[in-house]
């Protein structure tokens, strides 16, 4: 919310410095849950893969696939 009242102040000063500094704030925020996004799908990739539950410091667990998925 801070980034909103700063922007309010400035936008009575100069509208266009108000729009970019909104807008490089939107592009990082974005680009942070971009990045969190494909940590967490490669976490997961390598935790569940092949039929296994893999996890730091313990043995892989074979969970399989269901019956369907060999047909």
């Amino acid at each position: 919310m801070m980034i909103y009242l700063k922007a309010s102040h400035i936008s009575k000063e100069d509208l266009i410095k108000a729009k970019q500094m909104l807008t490089e704030y939107s592009k990082t925020q974005a680009n942070i849950v971009v990045k969190e996004w494909w940590e967490l799908a490669w976490r997961l990739v390598a935790k569940y893969s092949d039929g296994y539950v893999n996890e730091p410091s313990k043995m892989a667990q074979e969970v399989g696939y269901p019956k369907e998925w060999y047909e």
